[in-house]
């Protein structure tokens, strides 16, 4: 879809020339073959875990210290 950075003044979406994360196919029988599972974890590698790093570093942060 792109991304549109000036959305309330211009309807444009811009497109990186490099996307790490394909698109998935549309539609629950496509989606459940080969070519879906691995864009499945393709996002997982590229959302999942960094989402789950910067939660457990969140986490590790605001731990109570003990005095």
């Amino acid at each position: 879809m792109g991304v549109a950075l000036l959305a309330p003044i211009d309807n444009t979406r811009y497109f990186f020339p490099w996307r790490p994360i394909a698109v998935s196919p549309l539609g629950l029988r496509p989606f459940f073959t080969l070519r879906g599972i691995a864009i499945l974890a393709n996002e997982a590698l590229w959302v999942g875990v960094p989402s789950l790093s910067i939660a457990c570093i969140g986490a590790w942060v605001r731990r109570p210290t003990t005095k």
